[in-house]
């Protein structure tokens, strides 16, 4: 566990507009942000992607992540850019090792870096919430899928279930009522993983914290500090998001990025940052999942609502200086959009040419035939998301249910009355946290 202690470091804010047509990047991504890459395309002179790949037999339909897209050039390996590159952004987790070698290198970098420690490690997460005075939900920690079915089997509240370290592709969180469907679980836990694997993976049971809301500021973070003009949303999960800018985060929001500003300091992160927070009726705020990368949400939104300075925003940070962010638009609105054949097939996603600019591609490439298409990538189905931007709850609603209706996508899932399901939400959020997001 790294020594918790504030940095003395002053970070300088975002100098002028630096002219990034005349700048390259190296993205070096696990396939998610291709959208994210080619947004950078658009003001970069030149965006080198590639998509790693490592194990003991390759597998090419991975590592073709990002192939022929508008805006950036797939690479084979990203070695030969790491120095031609003018900086490298590395856009998604376990990379942190990576990132300060190139560091050491004298390469200027964006990312998590050590950060992303704390959303990968979740027991971690925890104790420095705890150690800073904030409020932590009743946790247990098992190792092992049969210890925590012992604790389980005889619970009859709602327990929320979640792997408590990295490999997080060996469980996804999911919650406990009764001991008949979390027997079935634990049963395909057990064939999945095998004997060694089940037998050390580390699980978190979480009470829940009922009847509260679910916030989160999302943008940019160098070393704990969050830039102004940030953006706060709220997400129907894995259905739709949407956020309002605030030039000053509310306090409830701000306490939490305060306590915790050390802590992301001393893991010196200086990327792409989203956070969840659950509040109650009381007003109790409980930090909840990190998210130390672009999120998804709210990524998608992010990219039209701040257009080059979200670009401007990578290059800032890689040089360690704070963004600044002169939004658009004050709102922004996000669907996402699933297909159930996509959760283990390739999936060619056809596009109207007026709805490209909205549409946000997760693991795409694109064909000689001029044709989008989704690599299938552990992703449960979900491929992308749609997106507008404006200045009012009510126009983006209206606007990002219109460009989903003309999607004809096959097996294409969406949930429809984005303005009706999100309605309650948004006045829960000024009730519980006095978050006005209209």
């Amino acid at each position: 566990m790294p020594n918790i202690k504030l940095i003395k470091k002053k970070e300088k804010l975002g100098k002028a507009k630096v002219d990034l047509s005349t700048k390259t990047v190296l993205q070096i991504d696990n396939g998610l942000f291709t959208a994210v890459g080619q947004h950078l395309g658009k003001y970069f002179k030149k965006v080198w992607y590639c998509r790693p790949t490592a194990a003991a037999f390759l597998k090419g339909s991975q590592h073709v992540i990002g192939k022929g897209l508008p805006g950036i050039e797939w690479v084979d390996d990203y070695e030969p850019y790491v120095k031609k590159a003018d900086i490298i952004f590395v856009s998604d987790v376990n990379y942190s090792h990576l990132q300060l070698l190139f560091q050491q290198f004298g390469c200027k970098v964006a990312g998590a870096l050590g950060g992303e420690r704390m959303e990968l490690d979740k027991a971690f997460f925890l104790e420095q919430l705890a150690k800073v005075g904030l409020p932590v939900p009743k946790t247990w920690r098992f190792i092992g899928v049969d210890e925590a079915w012992e604790f389980l089997k005889d619970k009859k509240e709602k327990l929320w279930l979640k792997g408590g370290e990295k490999y997080r592709g060996d469980f996804e969180s999911t919650y406990h009522d009764n001991k008949y469907q979390t027997e079935i679980i634990f049963n395909e836990l057990r064939a999945e993983l095998g004997l060694e694997r089940v037998n050390d993976i580390e699980l978190l049971v979480q009470r829940d914290i009922p009847d509260a809301i679910e916030v989160g500021r999302d943008g940019f973070m160098l070393n704990g500090k969050i830039p102004a003009n940030g953006t706060i949303g709220i997400e129907e999960k894995s259905q739709f998001y949407v956020c309002k800018v605030f030039e000053t985060p509310p306090p409830i929001l701000e306490n939490i990025s305060k306590k915790l500003e050390p802590i992301f300091a001393d893991l010196k992160f200086q990327g792409p940052y989203s956070d969840e927070t659950r509040v109650t009726k009381k007003g109790v705020a409980y930090p909840i999942d990190p998210c130390c990368r672009p999120g998804n949400p709210p990524t998608s939104c992010l990219l039209e609502l701040y257009g080059e300075d979200y670009a401007q925003a990578i290059w800032s940070l890689a040089h360690g200086d704070l963004p600044i962010l002169k939004p658009q638009f004050t709102h922004a609105a996000e669907i996402i959009l699933s297909s159930s054949w996509h959760a283990k097939n390739e999936l060619h996603v056809s596009i109207p040419n007026h709805l490209i600019q909205w549409v946000k591609l997760r693991n795409a490439i694109r064909r000689p035939n001029g044709e989008y298409y989704c690599i299938q990538n552990d992703c449960g189905g979900s491929f992308g998301s749609v997106v507008a931007v404006g200045n009012s709850i009510s126009e983006v609603g209206k606007l990002v249910e219109e460009r989903a209706e003309e999607l004809n996508i096959y097996g294409l899932e969406y949930t429809r009355d984005f303005l009706k399901t999100m309605k309650p939400k948004i006045a829960k959020a000024k009730a519980y946290a006095g978050i006005d997001l209209n």
